[in-house]
């Protein structure tokens, strides 16, 4: 008798909110980048939650990642101008708003140090932005590639990018949290490969993040 895998309705889920998660945990290093820095960590970690469920859903409906992500950018898009221009409806003259402020952003980035004051708001802008492409690149590789440990390399990039910038050592809990993050996603996929071989156990998910939090403590305390 021929017995199909039963699907949890949220498999994936839990996979997509650890992504965002883990994210957002890194961007949490750009804190010392700009005064008031929850003027822009606040706002990604609602653009978080818009790519871990727009992702969700849409890779619920079809295998296809790239429908997936094109969904992202579409919200995402429509979520950034109407933060710019206080317009739901995209226009031209919104569009040219966003560039106009990258720009200025940019520019503020290159004249003024670190933390640049908020008489500068454009390089919230700028943060932010740069912001959705490191929460959309993990959600890609994790959830849309399947391949969790890629997903190391644009964590690494957003840590070295503010050790570079602010010339002093990364926050250890931002820096634990993003690790843990990224070690709990690899547990996760390779546990769920296993289990599509037939050889996973309902706890073994729980079992192999716990034994890599233990392993990251280890390391911590040497």
């Amino acid at each position: 008798m021929n017995t199909r895998p039963v699907t949890s309705p949220v498999s994936g889920l839990p996979t997509a909110v650890l992504a965002a998660t883990t994210g957002w945990l890194a961007l949490l290093s750009w804190r010392g980048m700009a005064q008031h820095p929850f003027r822009f960590i606040g706002p990604l970690l609602l653009a978080a939650v818009l790519v871990a469920l727009t992702g969700w859903l849409v890779r619920r409906a079809t295998s296809r990642s790239w429908l997936a992500l094109l969904a992202q950018l579409v919200i995402l898009t429509i979520w950034l101008l109407h933060r710019v221009s206080h317009h739901w409806l995209p226009t031209t003259g919104s569009v040219r708003l966003l560039f106009r402020e990258l720009g200025d952003g940019a520019s503020a980035a290159q004249r003024y140090a670190s933390p640049v004051s908020t008489l500068h708001p454009e390089f919230h802008t700028l943060l932010l932005v740069s912001g959705l492409g490191v929460l959309l690149a993990v959600d890609l590789i994790c959830c849309g590639l399947h391949r969790a440990s890629l997903a190391g390399l644009p964590l690494l990039l957003t840590i070295t990018i503010s050790a570079s910038v602010l010339l002093q050592p990364v926050n250890w809990l931002v820096f634990l949290g993003t690790a843990f993050g990224w070690l709990a996603l690899v547990a996760m996929q390779e546990t769920t490969r296993l289990g599509s071989w037939g050889r996973g156990t309902g706890g073994s998910t729980f079992t192999a993040v716990g034994g890599l939090s233990a392993r990251i403590a280890v390391c911590c305390g040497l």
